[in-house]
């Protein structure tokens, strides 16, 4: 605990008997009645002060982690926060076993590194999606349109769904298609090759250039420049098309 000055001390305050958090230390006049301090009237010396000015010694401090928050809180062990309570490093209410688990905590469905002992009542923290994927989690692919989509990863008991990353859901040897959207552009894209898999992702152009392409000049009339483009023999861009720097049609 910090030094006073020769006539005061510090006194931890709550605003809130009922609340640890509405807690504050005061430097006061050492003839002051803290009793019922916050909502009585004083006449004598009173300061908000930092909260270390009325920190306890670490031997008498424990942590206490907030289901309700998820935060972790550093209070004086004797009262259980009564004298001294602040926000600390989530890290110091961290349990000696934890575990991975998608879990829904205070009607959030996520990933959450949690106690073992008491499923999270102890300590929970949200994690990435990555952390509670394992050699069986199963995904689904959710498509926006045939461009996009989201990947998910299933709990099998309740069927929630948890976003990850979509190269969870990418087929291990997925199939190219290439979409002709007009006389000298298109998309690829990168699908699954069974049809009941709904994954279909756009893709760099170049994962559907066939091996036989030819190169194809073009320049608007009224323009100086014109374009390159490089599109397949056998369709003429039907199968891919995709513009390339002008140089590629000099020969």
């Amino acid at each position: 605990m910090g030094s006073a000055s020769a006539n005061t001390k510090f006194l931890w305050v709550q605003k809130d008997p009922l609340k640890l958090e509405t807690g504050a230390c005061l430097e006061v006049d050492k003839k002051l009645d803290a009793s019922n301090f916050y909502r009585a009237e004083q006449f004598r010396y009173a300061k908000k002060v930092s909260a270390k000015k009325c920190k306890p010694s670490d031997r008498e401090i424990s942590y206490i982690f907030s289901p309700r928050t998820g935060r972790c809180f550093e209070g004086d062990s004797k009262t259980n926060g009564k004298k001294y309570f602040v926000s600390a490093d989530l890290k110091h209410c961290k349990t000696k076993t934890t575990e991975f688990k998608r879990i829904t905590i205070n009607d959030v469905f996520a990933c959450f590194e949690i106690d073992s002992k008491s499923n999270g009542s102890f300590y929970y923290k949200k994690m990435q999606p990555k952390f509670c994927i394992d050699e069986d989690s199963s995904f689904v692919w959710v498509p926006y349109n045939e461009r996009s989509g989201r990947c998910f990863s299933i709990n099998p008991e309740t069927m929630a769904r948890l976003k990850t990353k979509k190269e969870n859901c990418r087929p291990a040897k997925p199939v190219y298609h290439f979409k002709r959207t007009g006389p000298f552009k298109g998309f690829c894209l990168e699908k699954s090759p069974y049809p009941n898999n709904a994954y279909s992702l756009s893709v760099k152009a170049d994962n559907c250039k066939t091996e036989d392409t030819s190169f194809f000049f073009y320049k608007k009339p009224g323009e100086l420049n014109g374009r390159c483009y490089e599109l397949d023999t056998e369709t003429k861009g039907d199968a891919y098309i995709s513009r390339v720097k002008p140089e590629q049609c000099k020969d």
